[in-house]
């Protein structure tokens, strides 16, 4: 009767969640002769959503797990409530087995799989790749990235993983090194945006703030061509707090 399709459709419309879409946008590919990359002709654009914005408490049951670049988030975003597993070096080969963190529970010194397993995360923001620039190729990073993606699936099935892409590097840096440019940042970049599902897997492209029109690391916001500045770790906390998933409790 009518009264049970009703009741359906009510269910139908719960049931529905939104899927985000991570887009790519073309442009002309420069020939590059690199055992380690290619240009892929293409940039990932942050995976369309509809985020909110919130404010810092929603990072209370956040991780961040990453390199020198998260360490530098660790220092000067002001996220004193959120987690970091980070270290200078990190690469996505090492980042699960690597024990460098202390257990607050045992004091003793364990893995990020370890931690994983032990403690509950409601989001994980994820940034490796700068390390990894000279290892391997572009699939070699990706087929090791999704392998760890798919274990912070199977460990923490309820939490949001953001995979944010790398941040490039100033124009100094990418025109003058063979292997640390960002045309490599690049490759690696659209390779991991399209292990984003848009359900429980996001990609973030956090560097539209730091970078120039022409995509490299304001010259001005870099000591080193690589690593920012503690004033400017803000632009990229914003970015974060503007582009959250707020799922409702079931």
């Amino acid at each position: 009767g009518e009264k049970d399709g009703s009741t359906a459709l009510g269910e139908n419309t719960r049931d529905e969640e939104e899927i985000g879409i991570t887009r790519f946008k073309k442009y002309d590919k420069t020939e590059t002769n690199s055992p380690y990359y290619v240009d892929p002709g293409e940039k990932a654009l942050t995976t369309e959503y509809s985020y909110q914005t919130v404010d810092k408490s929603y990072f209370d049951d956040a991780v961040f797990i990453g390199d020198s670049r998260t360490v530098g988030m660790q220092d000067y975003s002001g996220l004193t409530n959120a987690t970091f597993f980070a270290k200078t070096g990190m690469n996505v080969y090492g980042v699960l087995e690597d024990q460098f963190i202390t257990d607050p529970d045992s004091g003793k010194e364990v893995s990020v799989a370890q931690m994983m397993k032990t403690h509950k995360y409601g989001k994980i923001y994820f940034m490796v790749g700068i390390n990894e620039l000279g290892t391997g190729n572009t699939g070699t990073f990706q087929k090791a990235y999704d392998r760890v993606i798919r274990k912070f699936r199977k460990w923490q099935p309820d939490a949001v993983i953001y995979i944010q892409g790398i941040i490039p590097v100033s124009k100094k840096k990418a025109s003058s090194d063979a292997i640390f440019n960002n045309i490599n940042i690049n490759d690696k970049n659209v390779a991991i945006a399209h292990l984003a599902d848009g359900r429980n897997i996001f990609y973030l492209d956090v560097s539209g703030k730091l970078t120039d029109k022409k995509g490299y690391l304001k010259e001005d916001y870099t000591f080193d061509d690589v690593h920012m500045y503690a004033q400017h770790y803000e632009l990229w906390t914003n970015y974060l707090m503007k582009h959250a998933v707020v799922r409702e409790n079931k």
